[in-house]
């Protein structure tokens, strides 16, 4: 009797022994199919967790194992539920907070890429409980970062625009806010989001909601502050992650990777929390493997005023080199005094006092913001300078749509606006600047050169193989005109003022548009050893002279024009103001050459 029991026990033992270490065939499944789980993972033990205190504090009960291979893992050291088979993640819940820290450390020895918590990251929402707008400037960022002077400028190259996607990891968005209201450009990036509410009799129930739904506001914000700052061809796509100010590791994780998968150009975090993995881990992977597609991510550096690379202790995404971290200002152009530092951060934009849309009341509503104004109103936080920046990146790419996130970032730091005092290792490089930065995207430029025989020759920057486009006129050329430099051209047509031109490659812009000022040919009839002066008084103006075949004719530096030989060339004149002249000069033989050959032609004419 006793050999059976212990047999039982025995087969028990090894049962049970198999169906936790064994591994088994490939057990893939597709995002979506992973993310739907871990969403039901995260919503049947959300209630199991600590409601009060800051969400850093917040335990999850959770590991995220990174495995070479979608198999199953040796050994998962209790975890009472399990979501696995993508990308050689394994989401593991365990039941306690010291039973996931017993299984954290048996991890450590285990064959396994990494292990890590998931933590709750916090939404960097307001640093102030006051709403109400400033008597100020309300939209006083547009102009300290030159805003439309950048679009001005953009307008007037006449360039190829591509349609870029903005994705906003966030809360959500109230879509039917009369700002960007009927607008195609704000849109539900169709990510599940479930959590648990309670219903009028006290009840816990499960809810689902799109991402055009934000009961908190920090989202709408986010989309307004994106809205007024890039133009229509940007499309904002929301991603709702949280519903009040604090969200786990894992959803922003599979946010960020579901944007690239839907072909997201930029990534806008607006959210941080405490890790002490600086190197590795899901969100580091994720936020390497989003810049290797080409896709640019910008995180806030957060609201607490301190240094985001603390050894024991740093704040992520913003300690992660590959995005681009972004501090706050204030209208004077201060760095704000709740803003994070630390030699991560990267460039800094306005956060102080910001003005944007808030939520529309409605039957989620619950209240942490107070509608005024036709529900805008004033906030501050990194958060809202993180936008500005992402927006900055979408100019930047609607240009050159391959663009990678390095000159992105490069160009962004490189143009900065610096104020006097700035601590460019604490607080990025300044202040972003739009205007700036697209005049040092587009800085190459066309040469013009005139040819011996007086045609014009257009030269791409030096090492392009740039097509150049030109027009006849002032106005800048655009690829549909189709009007392609081949070679030197002459200009006959005498009311012709100017040439300009701008180059293309790949359909790009590369270029500024240079204008070749003609301003007027005029034709000058001139015998050989003869001397003219075409521009009265030319003696006492400051006038460049030029000629392009001085053994034909020649010019002295007061405008002498000398016949030389018998032929046709151009002289040019240059004033100071810009104003260029043309000379058509063609030299006739002597009067009395002239005389002569008149005489000896009649002469043979005579005689025949």
């Amino acid at each position: 009797c006793e050999k059976i029991i212990v047999s039982i026990v025995l087969i028990s033992v090894l049962l049970s022994s198999v169906s936790a270490t064994a591994f088994s065939a490939d057990i893939s499944v597709g995002f979506d199919e992973f993310y739907g789980s871990i969403q039901k993972l995260v919503l049947d033990y959300e209630t199991n967790r600590v409601t009060t205190g800051s969400a850093s504090q917040l335990p999850t009960n959770r590991l995220i194992v990174k495995t070479n291979h979608n198999e199953k893992l040796l050994n998962y050291y209790g975890a009472i539920d399990v979501v696995e088979g993508y990308d050689g993640l394994h989401i593991l819940q365990y039941e306690t907070e010291e039973k996931a820290d017993f299984a954290y450390q048996k991890f450590q020895f285990d064959n396994v890429v990494y292990v890590e918590y998931d933590y709750y990251l916090e939404i960097e929402n307001s640093t102030s409980t006051d709403t109400e707008p400033s008597n100020l400037n309300l939209y006083w960022n547009l102009d300290t970062v030159r805003l439309h002077d950048a679009f001005e400028y953009v307008q007037n190259l006449k360039c190829e625009i591509a349609p870029i996607t903005i994705a906003v990891l966030d809360t959500g968005v109230e879509i039917n806010h009369e700002l960007y209201n009927q607008s195609e450009r704000v849109c539900d990036g169709d990510f599940i989001f479930e959590y648990i509410a309670t219903d009028e009799n006290g009840f816990d129930v499960e809810v689902t909601c799109p991402s055009t739904e934000d009961t908190n506001g920090h989202g709408t914000f986010i989309a307004g502050i994106l809205y007024k700052h890039t133009t229509n061809n940007v499309i904002i796509k929301t991603y709702k992650i949280a519903k009040s100010n604090d969200v786990e590791y894992i959803k922003l994780c599979m946010a960020i990777e579901k944007a690239v998968l839907d072909g997201a150009d930029i990534i806008n975090i607006s959210s941080s929390g405490g890790s002490n993995k600086p190197n590795s881990g899901d969100l580091f992977n994720d936020v390497v493997n989003a810049t290797k597609s080409n896709v640019v991510v910008v995180t806030c550096s957060g609201n607490f005023a301190k240094n985001i690379n603390n050894p024991n202790g740093s704040v992520y995404p913003a300690s992660i080199s590959e995005a681009i971290t972004v501090s706050a200002t204030n209208r004077y152009n201060e760095v704000a005094k709740f803003s994070n530092y630390g030699v991560s951060v990267d460039i800094s934009a306005p956060g102080d006092e910001i003005y944007s849309s808030i939520p529309i009341p409605n039957e989620f509503y619950d209240g942490d913001y107070h509608p005024i104004n036709e529900y805008y109103c004033t906030d501050s936080g990194t958060s809202y300078a993180a936008p500005i920046v992402s927006a900055a990146a979408a100019l930047l790419k609607s240009i050159n749509p391959d663009i990678t996130p390095a000159e992105v970032e490069r160009i962004i730091k490189e143009t900065a606006y610096v104020p006097e005092g700035w601590d460019s290792t604490k607080y990025g490089e300044g202040i972003v600047n739009f205007y700036n930065m697209v005049v040092a995207a587009v800085s190459e430029k066309p040469e013009f050169k005139l040819t011996a025989d007086g045609k014009i020759e257009i030269l791409a920057p030096e090492g392009s193989d740039a097509r150049i486009y030109y027009s006849l006129s002032y106005d800048v050329p655009t690829i549909e005109e189709k009007l392609v430099y081949t070679e030197p051209f002459a200009i006959s047509d005498k009311n012709i003022n100017a040439v300009t031109a701008v180059c293309h490659e790949n359909g790009k812009l590369i270029s500024e548009p240079v204008t070749y000022k003609l301003t007027k040919y005029i034709d000058l009839n001139i015998e050989r050893f003869q001397t003219k002066s075409p521009i009265s008084g030319s003696k006492n103006m400051n006038i460049t002279w030029r000629s392009f075949d001085p053994d034909i004719a020649k010019v002295d530096r007061y405008g002498n024009i000398t016949g030389v030989s018998v032929g046709e060339t151009q002289i040019y004149a240059e004033f100071d103001s810009g104003i260029r002249f043309t000379f058509v000069v063609t030299v006739d033989p002597p009067w009395w050459q002239q005389l002569l050959q008149r005489l000896f032609f009649g002469f043979i004419w005579i005689r025949v």
